[in-house]
């Protein structure tokens, strides 16, 4: 295999193990509000459609949990939302015939809070920076709480979804539902699925990953290097442990109450 494919297949990898991260932190197996876990896992990852009536029309309300919805807010008539005309880009379509609007995205982070009302007890998804609102006061954008009534044995697809459209200067739509995805999974200590947290350490390791091998690759087969030089910037990992060394004394003697800079602590002898 020649050091260019080598190259190209390694980052094809990378890539691919990113995108599958991405999919399954977005996939809701554990959201969490304090010490209360749910997993929407078996609602998330494809779009819901909810008729709602305003007078005498009839519009659909279009959204997806722990993600965007797959079409966006596309432009009928050239009228669609300015914020999420693309594809991936908005987490609820409020779709009027006329034109879209846009009511909310997910950025990789949804906000989650626990319902308590008198529908029942459930968790709350809030989602945010939608189209702006003309007339709206408080939030001048768009934005959309859904809410999951905890039901017992409610499985499948959402039904009898209830829609509340937002009215200035209201500037908040709510959509509703009975699910036993709503019903509380764990308390303290999660479900076992990817928390924020978790998806940042994964990030952090395959990053380093990539840097410690594509530069070896890269060192090896393009610049011709051998033994420890094929190490991309060996001198700043060998000398990694003194440096570290250095600084730990240099805490030491300041909590010592010690008057000494650290390029001195650096030529003491232990």
């Amino acid at each position: 295999m020649s050091p260019r494919r080598a190259v190209t297949y390694f980052v094809s990898a990378t890539l691919l193990v990113l995108q599958i991260i991405t999919a399954v932190s977005a996939q809701c197996s554990d959201v969490s509000s304090g010490e209360l876990h749910w997993d929407l896992s078996s609602i998330s990852g494809r779009d819901f459609r909810a008729p709602y009536q305003v007078g005498r029309f009839t519009y659909t309300m279009q959204f997806r949990l722990c993600g965007n919805i797959a079409d966006g807010c596309p432009l009928p008539f050239g009228a669609g939302s300015p914020r999420c005309a693309m594809p991936g880009t908005g987490a609820v379509c409020q779709r009027t015939g006329s034109r879209n609007y846009c009511l909310g995205v997910f950025n990789g982070t949804v906000d989650v809070q626990e319902y308590r009302g008198n529908i029942g007890n459930g968790v709350m998804l809030s989602y945010y920076n939608g189209d702006f609102c003309d007339g709206c006061t408080g939030d001048p954008n768009r934005n959309t709480a859904v809410i999951i009534i905890c039901a017992e044995g409610v499985s499948g697809d959402p039904s009898d979804i209830l829609v509340e459209p937002y009215v200035p200067p209201n500037s908040r739509t709510t959509i509703s539902f009975r699910h036993q995805a709503g019903c509380v999974a764990s308390i303290s200590g999660g479900s076992g699925g990817l928390t924020a947290g978790g998806v940042m350490l994964i990030i952090l390791f395959v990053l380093a990953a990539v840097y410690f091998v594509g530069g070896v690759l890269f060192n090896k087969y393009y610049r011709k290097m051998e033994g420890r030089e094929v190490v991309p910037n060996v001198e700043f990992w060998a000398s990694l442990p003194g440096l570290v060394k250095d600084g730990a004394m240099f805490i030491v003697n300041k909590a010592r109450g010690r008057d000494s800079s650290y390029s001195q602590v650096s030529q003491q002898e232990y």
